[in-house]
């Protein structure tokens, strides 16, 4: 019996491939996926269902308990069988393949062959990445029904299942939410956050291509939210040559903590803008006229949570950090006086309970002695 190998294109897509069964041509095209599931990018714990009519199974075939043996295109031209894609499948040995793991395939009276199933891809990383694929067996696991070729499972567009897509562990940044949230790996319908805690965040807008653009994902430490001691300095930057789906992408910074970072502890919404210096930088250089980078109008700070949010209107390296001037110190609060008395104030009874509001940490080891904080 013939083999079939798959055809792909560049981004790894099959191409429709038509079995044949004893000689004959079939009128399907391979196993298409079913569901109410939008991009078909299947995570663990995901329903899983596929069918495929062949036009006419090999004689016997009908009626009997066949079994679906599931692997995974990792690459162009080699597949993985070596893990169960499905929960509950069973281990066995499959001539042309070795030794893998089968589902049970149910039969239609119309000749239909349907595999389905729960994900099991624990962490989204125990499978390989890539392509389903299915190869169809008589109940003894020894004769292939379909060729020895796994066919691939496709939608009905003719775009892949797919398996294994994750953000890579250790990274310093977290996503938000997280991919598994996401309907659509193609065309994101959320906004996409990527947080490095305590210092900043770049908030992407919907309609990213994630799955186009799967293989860049291992290049997400690329990206840097980060923050200078030193130079007192915050820096976003995203390497848009690895990472070409956040190239040309509207996105929102926000910075944690400035005007403490800064030791600007009187910016306010109002004076923020005086006191801040934004540059921005190209693979050229210091680019004269950010308006082409930043929306200024959209710039806001919130006194508050000390934050600042610069909405960019494509990526390149931004940087922000205090410029010459000095920022006023914090207005006192309503609810609080300063008290400045004339001579000391010792052992003497205030006739009142004083309380004084301290704008950094106290180090209570330094306390004259009788203090108490």
């Amino acid at each position: 019996m013939p083999a079939y190998f798959p055809v792909v294109d560049a981004a790894n897509t099959p191409a429709v491939i038509v079995p044949t069964t004893g000689g004959s041509p079939g009128s399907g095209s391979g196993f298409t996926v079913t569901g109410a599931d939008l991009d078909h990018v299947y995570f663990d714990g995901d329903s899983f269902a596929a069918g495929f009519n062949p036009g006419s199974l090999p004689p016997g075939a009908a009626g009997q308990n066949l079994k679906a043996v599931m692997v995974v295109y990792a690459t162009r031209d080699k597949y993985d069988a070596s893990q169960p894609v499905l929960t509950g499948m069973q281990p066995g040995q499959f001539t042309g393949v070795g030794q893998a793991w089968s589902a049970p395939a149910t039969v239609a009276a119309d000749g239909t062959v349907t595999v389905s199933g729960t994900i099991n891809n624990p962490d989204n990383t125990t499978l390989a990445a890539g392509t389903l694929g299915i190869l169809l067996y008589d109940n003894s696991g020894q004769r292939p029904l379909l060729g020895t070729q796994p066919l691939p499972v496709t939608d009905a567009a003719g775009l892949p299942a797919l398996v294994g897509v994750h953000i890579p562990a250790g990274l310093s940044v977290t996503a938000t939410p997280e991919l598994p949230a996401l309907k659509n790996l193609y065309n994101t319908e959320h906004l996409l956050t990527f947080t490095k805690a305590g210092t900043g965040s770049i908030t992407f807008r919907p309609g990213l291509d994630i799955i186009g653009h799967r293989d860049e994902l291992v290049r997400l430490e690329t990206l840097n939210i980060g923050y200078d001691r030193e130079l007192q300095e915050f820096t976003f930057s995203v390497d848009t040559a690895a990472m070409t789906f956040l190239a040309d992408t509207e996105a929102s910074l926000r910075l944690f903590n400035l005007g403490n970072r800064l030791n600007a502890a009187g910016l306010t919404g109002a004076n923020y803008a005086e006191y801040l210096k934004i540059t921005v930088k190209d693979n050229t250089g210091k680019v004269q006229n950010t308006t082409d980078f930043i929306n200024a109008a959209a710039v806001t700070y919130d006194a508050a949570g000390d934050t600042l949010t610069i909405p960019v209107k494509h990526f390149t390296t931004f940087t922000i950090g205090a410029n010459t001037a000095t920022p006023p110190a914090r207005p006192v609060d309503a609810e609080y006086r300063e008290f400045a008395p004339a001579a000391p104030v010792t052992g003497v009874a205030l006739g009142k309970v004083w309380r004084v509001k301290f704008n950094r940490e106290v180090n209570t080891a330094t306390l004259t002695p009788g203090i108490a904080i």
